[in-house]
């Protein structure tokens, strides 16, 4: 489902298009000619019929709930067959406010070769403000002999065993000197090529684990050298935390 995109927000009881990769499911052998279109307004627990029957055509007009929700679904799903595809998630009567906040440092911390994927600390920061995680991206810039050696990952406040670890990285290229890049669960696919070139990729481990916690506390970066005695700097490392806040939009009200 192409729209809704993430985090859209649509007014009560409004006309609105919905709109679908058919990807060649009117044919190669799957052969579905219609689908139902339906809405969820508890976040995917229960869904109701906006249109039924409709031809697969990828698109079709559609009219939102006459009350406001926060947390909609769209599900296309097949008739006769078995497969549907899912909105992310969107508003209804509501309008959402994204508001990022960036924690940039440069400590240039060494990375000195330890014993064969033995953790540590490189750099520890304390994020200030008390928000609920909506979106959180990793930006690291690091010069190393190999970093195909290099396991690196993201401690969240209180984290207290290895197994608490969000992985963003770990041998992912088979050679490189030098790594420039924001691992970002919206990004692209990981590109040795281009890991130096302050490019955006899907981290090891998605990042979205740690949606809904409070950034308040210590955030730690570990990394493990998995080879002795290569060693490496980390040059630069951020940590953008966001979150969203909704307000009922004034669509939402009206004169009786």
């Amino acid at each position: 489902v192409t729209s809704p995109t993430n985090n859209a927000s649509w007014n009560v009881s409004s006309s609105q298009t919905i709109t679908r990769d058919v990807a060649g499911t009117t044919g190669n052998g799957i052969n579905t000619a219609n689908v139902n279109i339906l809405i969820s307004t508890d976040n995917g627990v229960t869904f109701s019929t906006l249109v039924a029957n409709t031809a697969n055509d990828g698109t079709q007009i559609v009219t939102m709930p006459s009350s406001p929700a926060l947390n909609c679904r769209i599900m296309v799903e097949a008739v006769g067959k078995i497969f549907y595809a899912l909105s992310p998630n969107f508003s209804v009567g509501y309008t959402i406010v994204t508001t990022c906040n960036t924690y940039t440092a440069s400590p240039a911390s060494s990375i000195a070769a330890k014993n064969f994927l033995a953790w540590y600390i490189v750099f520890s920061f304390f994020f200030p403000t008390n928000v609920t995680i909506s979106d959180l991206n990793v930006g690291l810039n690091i010069t190393h002999t190999n970093i195909n050696d290099l396991y690196i990952g993201l401690l969240k406040p209180g984290a207290t065993t290895v197994g608490e670890l969000v992985i963003v990285y770990q041998q992912g290229c088979a050679s490189g000197v030098n790594m420039n890049t924001t691992f970002d669960d919206e990004g692209v696919a990981l590109s040795c090529a281009g890991i130096a070139g302050g490019n955006s990729y899907v981290p090891l481990n998605a990042l979205s684990s740690l949606d809904g916690l409070s950034s308040l506390g210590d955030w730690r970066i570990a990394i493990a050298d998995i080879a002795v005695p290569n060693n490496g700097t980390l040059n630069s490392f951020s940590v953008q935390i966001c979150s969203t806040t909704s307000t009922l939009t004034s669509e939402t009200f009206g004169l009786s």
